[in-house]
């Protein structure tokens, strides 16, 4: 959440900019920093299967990553 506040008080975005695409920008990091998930994962109960589709989730990110950087790295 820290780094929800250093976004905003940075100022990395215009004056100018229209505020919906500021905060879908600001949707974007949290989702890639994982901080959607967490906050989602402590509000409500989560029974097994939405946990099992988190994890098979976070893997396949995982496993994509790793791919894109050995064929880069080729």
């Amino acid at each position: 959440m820290e780094n929800i506040a250093v976004y905003l008080q940075k100022g990395e975005f215009s004056g100018r900019e229209h505020i919906d695409r500021v905060l879908k920008r600001l949707k974007g990091k949290m989702e890639s920093e994982g901080i959607l998930d967490t906050v989602r994962s402590k509000k409500a109960f989560e029974n097994e299967t939405q946990k099992r589709q988190r994890k098979a989730k976070r893997l396949a990110k995982q496993r994509k990553l790793l791919k894109l950087k050995r064929q880069h790295q080729s």
